[in-house]
């Protein structure tokens, strides 16, 4: 039986080109990498219950890692840092549901700075974010809405276009730590040389498409079209809604790390999946807020719809289609912030995109 070391030297001695088609073959997979797949959970009902718990869906990430020989990592530091080079820039990696950043940010520094550099593609799922209440001058404090176990951030200083332009009422409450994961993606280890770009691709929940109202799961009314429903949901606030205060924010910092010496391009984009028959009248919304729509996939059934003892027939309301969307126009500079989550954005809403 030969020994470890010869057989690395043996594989080591293959031509380059070989090695590189084994490890496509042995470290590549054709769907993302499931890093982190959690949901929230809360022993109680109680919203003063301090106690958080993920619960993590060990399946969904196991069998996203299966046929991959990761012990290549290990052969040595040859086989190693080639096979590391391949795993982080040829796989898309992927993290769903719950989490606060923080998950994600302690992943990118357990793989280090040098196989950072490596990654081409990861997908971050967007989990509906908590609410805060804005006063006139700026600042902020906890809303009613806030759990007492959910943490509360000061504004952004980025979101404001004058000293006491603000509107009152309640707004997202944004994680600081979100700049910190945008910084560690546009920085590099090497500073030599230009590193490739890195597709960063955001998941929103269903039915939350940024700067477009939308309402909760087969809602039929619609603030755009009922005036009565709008003054009701300037009082009680929108069930699905998010703003462009995110994608506000994450353009801004891709771009100003990206001018920073030895930082490279993210190219940012949303993926967004809602109900068919809400998108008909809003394409053309979207394109006016600034955003491109990338591509548009086929219309899906949505499992929901097709619960029942028999099935119901599908009605409109029970498709799904989603949109792959990318800002149309550079931002330049952040005009405002986004309007209060209970009052719908005006069409002639600034957002900030070059004109």
């Amino acid at each position: 039986m030969d020994h470890p070391s010869q057989t690395s030297s043996r594989f080591e001695s293959l031509p380059s080109e070989l090695r590189q088609l084994i490890y496509e073959h042995t470290l590549v997979k054709s769907s993302p990498i499931v890093v982190w797949a959690a949901s929230l959970r809360r022993p109680t009902d109680d919203r003063y219950c301090s106690r958080r718990k993920y619960h993590w869906d060990h399946e969904a990430m196991s069998q996203s890692r299966e046929g991959l020989l990761l012990s290549l990592f290990r052969v040595n530091f040859v086989i190693g840092t080639e096979a590391q080079q391949v795993f982080y820039s040829r796989n898309t990696f992927s993290f769903c549901g719950d989490h606060d950043w923080i998950p994600i940010i302690s992943w990118l520094n357990t793989i280090g700075d040098y196989n950072r550099d490596f990654l081409r593609s990861l997908t971050v799922g967007i989990p509906q974010p908590t609410r805060t209440w804005q006063w006139s001058d700026g600042s902020r404090a906890p809303s009613e809405s806030l759990h007492h176990d959910d943490n509360f951030w000061p504004r952004n200083g980025c979101l404001s276009i004058g000293e006491n332009d603000f509107e009152k009422g309640e707004v997202e409450n944004i994680n600081p730590a979100l700049e910190t994961f945008i910084a560690m993606l546009a920085r590099t280890w090497d500073k030599k040389q230009e590193t490739p770009a890195l597709v960063l691709t955001f998941i929103p929940d269903d039915n939350l498409v940024p700067g477009v109202v939308l309402l909760g799961p087969r809602t039929r009314s619609d603030p755009d079209d009922d005036q009565d429903y709008r003054d009701i949901a300037r009082q009680r606030g929108i069930d699905r809604y998010l703003s462009m205060d995110m994608p506000n924010l994450v353009e801004k910092w891709a771009r100003d790390y990206r001018i920073q010496r030895g930082s490279r391009e993210l190219d940012i984009r949303w993926q967004v999946r809602t109900e068919d028959v809400r998108m008909e009248e809003k394409r053309a919304r979207m394109r006016k807020i600034g955003w491109q729509i990338m591509s548009e996939g086929e219309r899906v059934q949505d499992a929901w719809a097709m619960i029942g003892d028999p099935p119901q027939p599908a009605g409109p309301w029970a498709w799904m289609i989603q949109f792959v969307l990318k800002r149309e126009k550079e931002l330049i500079r952040l005009m405002r912030i986004s309007p209060p989550a209970a009052d719908p954005m005006p069409d002639d809403f600034d957002i900030g995109v070059q004109r």
